[in-house]
């Protein structure tokens, strides 16, 4: 059996990296001097992180997902016990959809 201490003492915190403190006052300063009008603009690193997503190959990509989540929106389900009525622009189209799975245009 081990003998109970009286010691109340918190373990050690960890240290953190020297490093870790400069680097944010770094970012800090460098943010006041883009808000004075000098240095770097903070909004560099993001243009460069995201400069490839609108190549010309992406947007193809980008308009065709576009093109198809639109057409998607047009799916609708009407469940079983229940009635519904498509209107456009306030005027009844189908005065009763039956139960089931239908796409109207968006």
């Amino acid at each position: 059996m081990r003998p109970m201490t009286t010691d109340s003492t918190p373990p050690p915190a960890p240290d953190r990296p020297p490093g870790q403190a400069r680097g944010t006052l770094d970012a800090i300063r460098a943010s006041l001097r883009w808000l004075a009008g000098e240095g770097v603009s903070p909004l560099a690193d993001l243009r460069v992180a995201v400069g490839g997503l609108f190549s010309r190959r992406n947007l193809g990509w980008l308009f065709t997902l576009a093109v198809l989540a639109y057409l998607l929106s047009g799916v609708y389900v009407v469940d079983p016990g229940e009635a519904a009525v498509v209107r456009r622009f306030g005027a009844v189209v189908e005065p009763r959809a039956a139960p089931g799975l239908h796409y109207r245009l968006p």
